[in-house]
């Protein structure tokens, strides 16, 4: 936290504190906490609107600059070490790279057929469309509702003799 030096001057400052109230602390330095305190004592009797909204003093963090001297805590290598490839630029390593050896999702056993002259196809069905053609009239709930009757009524669309039914 970032403190003021009173001592040039402060002989002000306690004129100043004095004349609103407050009194000043005896250490020589007040922080922006007690700055932003003091603030909304002698603001309190402000209106409240958007133009005099504002956060408190420190509220907001500032980003960390990189690269910047010696002098910050994140110069010179911008706190990415020396040398190798995670300090080149773009030098990001792909998820799941196990750094040569063969990947865990290749080492595992592929299992299921994939073959697809016997594959399973559906036709979907809604059955609140179902219950649709049956409202309207365009299947005949007295007769068997069969797949026949749902590809002749227009229910079922691009139906043939390998797909099955599902209903959704």
């Amino acid at each position: 936290m970032m403190a003021l030096c009173l001592k040039r001057g402060a002989s002000y400052w306690k004129h100043l504190f004095s004349s609103k109230g407050l009194t000043l602390q005896s250490s020589n330095y007040v922080t922006d906490k007690e700055i932003a305190l003091r603030n909304i004592v002698n603001n309190s009797k402000m209106e409240v609107r958007l133009n005099t909204l504002q956060d408190m003093t420190g509220a907001r963090k500032k980003k960390r600059r990189v690269g910047r001297g010696p002098g910050t805590s994140k110069g010179k290598t911008s706190g990415r070490g020396h040398k190798g490839q995670k300090a080149r630029s773009g030098g990001a390593i792909p998820k799941g790279f196990e750094g040569g050896q063969t990947p865990y999702y290749k080492r595992l056993k592929k299992h299921g057929t994939k073959n697809a002259l016997f594959r399973r196809l559906y036709a979907p069905l809604n059955l609140n469309r179902l219950q649709f053609w049956i409202d309207t009239g365009r299947i005949d709930v007295s007769k068997k509702i069969t797949m026949k009757t749902l590809r002749d009524s227009g229910c079922v669309h691009n139906f043939s003799s390998k797909k099955k039914l599902s209903w959704c």
